[in-house]
């Protein structure tokens, strides 16, 4: 979404500068009047709490300057702002830009931002855009988010997470629901942080054991290829986690420490079809190839046929993540 400003997230500068108008092109006069600088983002109803300053500097002229506070922008995402004019001497109120809004970019910052299945220059170079062009990065970038589901969907964890989880009692064996795919090519990462089991309302803490030989009353083993976990007690024997519902919690970290390249592969394809879809070419809004290649079994959602096929050696059922 093109933005009428843009700031990195955390960032105080630069200020947002405006000259505000009439719909006619006329300068408003801010002699007297109130100025009120107000932002809301997409998925909220209220408005923010601003931080920042805001000065008229010379009010005959129209402008206003909105300088940011960190707390402004401490929140990447794309943001409606506009300017409330109350006018002196029972004047009323306006708003301002006084047809639609303004449209504000925070960017996200190197710090803390979440990983990517693939990095921003190489969708660049599959896509064909020159490397200095930046207007698109903000874009593109959301872009990669909204397929990294859809990937997973299919081969489970890529980006290492930490996943909370409660399962039932009364076996011995418990198969975590995202373990990462193994096999050629993978570098699964799954990672035991904590576990308990509960019998009534008391909790006892789980001790993770590399070898069945350590076992003890209160242990359990991690397979770490097949993705379970496995009740041990004293003498490396097997028991049945304590029996009904919920009565286990395992929290764990899963994923993969790299891309692998078959799934790096088809992301970049799947960015190229979603974005080659928004450009006007081919038949309608679908390129040709894209047009031929149909949609293949139901998935609930739309995968094309190449895609799948680049997946298809990290697939793994069921398909959720």
């Amino acid at each position: 979404m093109p933005a009428d400003f843009t700031i990195k997230q955390g960032d105080t500068n630069p200020s947002l500068s405006d000259t505000l108008t009439y719909s006619n092109g006329a300068i408003v006069d801010l002699t007297g009047a109130t100025v009120v600088f107000e932002v809301r983002s997409f998925s909220s109803a209220s408005l923010l709490k601003l931080t920042g300053t805001l000065v008229v500097p010379v009010p005959a002229s129209g402008v206003v300057v909105y300088s940011f506070s960190a707390q402004d922008t401490a929140l990447a995402g794309y943001y409606m702002a506009n300017w409330v004019v109350t006018f002196p001497d029972g004047g009323g109120q306006m708003t301002f830009p006084t047809v639609g809004y303004m449209w504000l970019s925070v960017e996200p910052s190197l710090v803390g931002d979440q990983q990517q299945l693939v990095s921003l220059p190489d969708v660049k170079d599959y896509l064909n855009i020159q490397a200095q062009s930046r207007e698109r990065d903000a874009k593109l970038l959301r872009y990669i988010a909204s397929v990294t589901p859809m990937i997973e969907a299919i081969t489970g964890p890529i980006l290492p997470k930490i996943y909370d989880e409660w399962h039932d009692g009364g076996s011995n064996i418990i198969e975590l629901l995202r373990k990462p795919a193994t096999g050629f090519g993978t570098s699964p990462v799954l990672t035991l942080i904590a576990a308990s089991e509960y019998r009534g309302p008391i909790e006892y803490p789980l001790a993770l054991i590399a070898s069945p030989v350590f076992g003890s009353i209160y242990s359990l083993f991690l397979n770490s290829d097949m993705g379970t976990v496995t009740r041990r007690s004293a003498g490396g024997s097997t028991i049945a986690f304590f029996p009904g519902r919920e009565q286990v919690h395992i929290i764990y970290q899963a994923g993969q420490s790299e891309t692998p390249p078959n799934v790096y592969e088809a992301t970049l394809e799947l960015l190229r079809i979603n974005y080659q879809t928004t450009q006007q070419v081919g038949t309608g809004r679908q390129t040709v190839s894209d047009a031929q290649d149909g949609t293949g079994p139901a998935m609930g959602f739309f995968i094309p046929r190449r895609v799948r096929e680049q997946l298809a050696p990290t697939r793994r059922a069921p398909s959720f993540a």
